[in-house]
């Protein structure tokens, strides 16, 4: 995004995480608006590249953007569902606690009956609230397990391989199109 004399501001077209990251050599290294592929260290309370950059040329800009978009649309979807889950996840934890307390006051009462008719209702209706509490229950746990499938394999684990997998095809096609510079980039950043 910006260059300036000893560090550069770069934004990580994946998650828009922006980096104050140094570097003595800046003006000579980067321009703004300049596409890239590079690794950022923390170290010594800075960011630092290690060294080894893939500058896209400027032809392929459109392309990449959109091939970004792309993932990250996936991944959004992902995070749509995970909330949705997380908030029906929350919803069956407060029937559970809804239940618990009418449980609850149904045992006070069971305790404070006499009369075996009284008594045969409670524990009828005693029995129905249990039987509803253990099924949130079941319900929350499938909850709980498609939370955790979403997070780990959604989008950690199938998001990464989504996106080393463009970063490795972009790496591909500039190296092409640095060995090849008779060939039009357009037919080397394409599907």
């Amino acid at each position: 995004q910006k260059v300036h004399e000893d560090r550069v501001k770069a934004i990580n077209l994946f998650n828009d995480e922006i980096y104050l990251v140094q570097e003595k050599d800046s003006r000579l290294i980067f321009k703004e608006n300049d596409i890239f592929q590079g690794r950022i260290i923390y170290f010594q309370k800075y960011f630092h590249f290690t060294g080894n950059f893939c500058f896209h040329p400027e032809k392929s800009h459109k392309y990449i953007r959109y091939e970004i978009k792309l993932i990250a649309k996936s991944l959004n979807q992902h995070k749509k569902d995970l909330a949705t889950t997380e908030k029906t996840l929350l919803k069956a934890n407060i029937k559970i606690k809804r239940h618990e307390v009418k449980i609850e006051k149904l045992n006070e009462k069971l305790h404070n009956k006499n009369s075996e008719h009284k008594v045969a209702k409670l524990n009828q209706k005693l029995k129905l609230l249990v039987e509803e509490k253990e099924n949130q229950i079941k319900t929350m746990q499938e909850l709980k397990n498609k939370v955790s499938f979403i997070k780990n394999d959604k989008i950690k684990i199938e998001g990464n391989k989504q996106i080393n997998a463009l970063i490795n095809r972009l790496a591909y096609m500039n190296l092409k199109w640095e060995r090849s510079r008779q060939i039009d980039i357009t037919d080397i950043y394409n599907n």
